[in-house]
């Protein structure tokens, strides 16, 4: 919105994008550059469509001011520098003999030449197809609706199909498509069928949480392969995430670097073997990255599709993202330095924000341990730390009416199990930036206003501790739930401390007065959902 109503005052000379700029926005351009004809989708790199160059040209031309606009496409960087070459050459400034001349990118890029430019120009654009499909999460949407309103879910469904534009056949494969995805909800327990003379006939499962949640596609079979795991196993809450992980799209980004850094460690180990070059070579070819649970994703995945054929387009995608960043206890900053991805923090924090999500949201309360919640809350305060808008969109939507999502405010604690686990982890953060004396993570691990203590505070002060104890450990024993204590302590306000385990005290039973703890507030009472993190440190002391 700025950047339009700043770009139609004429205050900017140039404005750079990319070909979203030409969709949506009223920006006046006498003038469009394209730097190239290619783009990378997030996929593989391939030439613009007609439809987008045609749609980001028309910007050139402003109306009401130009009587023209001027589209000029820049050639590839190396035509550009052979044809200088071949300039220098003509002119006697080189010789031919010493010139070498450049061959096309053979990574990364697709060609394009003033032929392509004129088909851009005059071709016509590709047929719009629309996009409308009926999922679970759709069918799951206009049942809770129609649970408040007393409505046909089924019948607005209908409508709403047959108001899509699809076509004749379109709309019929619909319909079929919608009866298959109640009955497979109500197969999965999601929904129950009260029989027709019952008014609304189909209701949501009284066992599901009110916020639970179907937008994607996967998300039945994520049901299902919860069920098959082991609540009382270890790594239930860590297999869980991975089942979560797996129903989600790859960032591609992320897992490339990760099977960088494995084949990095897979050479120096058949190096340390003495396996021959070109063996390495061959063996690093089936190098990618980590996928726990992965061989028994795919085979329970394979036996759920046998009998749900709608999920033929639909892969399973096993990773290990989250969880590797849970497992090795790292702090957002740390794990994006370890692989490189400084330049793709945002594509990590947008994941990260969608698995915090869907296991919010597509996880059933039956399925949820203290483990879980931890988990859920280690993420929370992850997010927190760095940028929590992408979740608090989330958090905001909390009831549907008139066919629009109504804001309310969100109460942060109200979900009071989501809620300690947050605090918890928010406290488990600083203690990690403690143990590896990382002063400034450890402030920015809390609270950030006005009266919150500085890195340079909790570094005086956890000194006395240091130097008595050599050090402050960040192991399991800080988990164990005495360690952590959580007190109301008025309206919307809690006393909250963490005691610092060490070989001197390492249980309950020890003497109170020489345990040495983190002691804080939290305080919503101004206001119920604050942005980042949420503990302020009050002191570091027995």
């Amino acid at each position: 919105m700025l950047v339009e109503t700043l770009a139609q005052q004429g205050l900017f000379a140039v404005i750079c994008g990319t070909d979203t700029l030409g969709v949506g926005i009223n920006v006046p351009i006498r003038s469009v550059l394209f730097t190239k004809l290619c783009k990378y989708d997030g996929e593989q790199v391939s030439l613009l469509k007609v439809r987008d160059f045609q749609q980001i040209s028309g910007r050139a031309g402003r109306k009401g001011f130009d009587t023209e606009g001027t589209v000029v496409v820049q050639a590839p960087d190396w035509v550009i520098d052979n044809a200088r070459m071949g300039e220098a050459i003509a002119s006697g400034r080189k010789k031919r003999s010493k010139v070498v001349r450049k061959k096309a990118p053979t990574r990364g890029y697709k060609h394009w030449d003033r032929t392509l430019f004129d088909r851009m120009v005059r071709g016509r654009a590709e047929t719009l197809k629309g996009r409308f499909k009926v999922d679970h999460g759709l069918v799951l949407q206009l049942l809770q609706k129609a649970s408040e309103t007393l409505g046909d879910a089924m019948e607005e469904l209908r409508e709403l199909i047959e108001r899509s534009h699809t076509g004749h056949r379109a709309t019929a494969r619909l319909l079929a498509e919608a009866e298959a995805r109640l009955l497979e909800l109500i197969d999965a327990g999601v929904v129950l069928d009260k029989g027709e003379a019952a008014l609304p006939r189909y209701e949501i499962n009284s066992g599901v949480q009110d916020d639970f949640s179907l937008y994607h596609s996967l998300s039945l079979f994520l049901l299902h392969a919860i069920d098959l795991l082991d609540k009382n196993d270890t790594d239930y809450a860590l297999d869980l995430l991975s089942l979560v992980e797996s129903i989600l799209e790859h960032p591609r980004v992320i897992l490339q670097a990760q099977v960088h850094r494995e084949k990095g460690h897979k050479v120096a180990s058949l190096k340390a073997e003495g396996v021959p070059y070109e063996e390495r070579m061959a063996m690093l070819e089936d190098v990618t990255w980590p996928k726990p649970l992965g061989e028994w994703t795919y085979a329970v995945y394979d036996a759920y599709a046998e009998s749900n054929p709608w999920l033929a387009t639909e892969p399973i995608r096993p990773k290990c993202i989250a969880r590797e960043i849970i497992e090795v206890q790292n702090t957002f900053g740390a794990w994006v330095k370890s692989l490189q991805l400084e330049r793709s923090e945002g594509v990590v924090l947008r994941y990260l924000s969608q698995v915090y999500s869907t296991l919010s949201h597509n996880v059933p309360e039956s399925a949820r341990t203290p483990e879980v919640d931890d988990v859920i809350g280690f993420l929370r305060a992850l997010i927190a730390r760095v940028d929590d808008s992408l979740v608090k969109t989330w958090e905001a939507m909390v009831t549907y009416a008139d066919d629009e999502v109504v804001d309310q405010p969100v109460d942060i604690s109200a979900d009071l199990r989501s809620f300690r686990a947050r605090i918890r982890n928010e406290l488990y953060a600083v203690v990690r930036a403690l143990s590896q004396e990382d002063w400034e993570e450890a402030a920015a691990s809390t609270w950030h206003g006005e009266e919150a203590l500085s890195a340079s505070d909790i570094e005086a002060a956890i000194a006395p501790y240091i130097e008595e104890r050599g050090r402050v450990w960040f192991d399991g024993r800080l988990k164990q739930g005495w360690t952590t204590q959580i007190v109301a302590a008025g309206p919307h306000r809690w006393r909250v401390s963490q005691v610092l385990v060490d070989d001197e005290t390492d249980s309950e039973d020890d003497d109170a007065g020489e345990a040495w703890s983190l002691e804080g507030v939290v305080d919503l009472s101004e206001d119920t959902d604050p942005s980042g993190p949420i503990v302020r440190l009050t002191r570091i002391g027995v």
